[in-house]
């Protein structure tokens, strides 16, 4: 799904149909003002911020969805470690320890 919605965006951006996983963003024409764009389409379409140098360290499909999916597996952990650092946190209130 990821791959296939970058590819999207990068097509339409680039003015492009013919973009591949491994086509290098620079190599196919990408400047700065259609990385901005591309990046701004990340965040409304996608949901997902990716910082300018993400991606030029990341110049093909491929590699950006990798780094998205990386990101978002990240988020997914932490998140599900706060929740259980909360629920298993025990009431230390001072009317729990000093019942009145």
């Amino acid at each position: 799904m990821t791959a296939e919605a970058v590819r999207r965006i990068w097509c339409r951006e680039l003015e492009r149909d013919d973009i591949s996983a491994d086509d290098d963003f620079f190599a196919l024409g990408g400047q700065s003002v259609i990385m901005a764009k591309i990046q701004m389409a990340y965040i409304d379409e996608l949901g997902v911020e990716v910082p300018v140098d993400q991606m030029f360290r990341n110049p093909t499909v491929a590699s950006i969805v990798a780094y998205i999916e990386a990101a978002e597996n990240a988020e997914n952990a932490e998140n599900a470690e706060k929740t259980e650092s909360a629920e298993g946190k025990e009431d230390v209130s001072p009317d729990a320890v000093n019942p009145r």
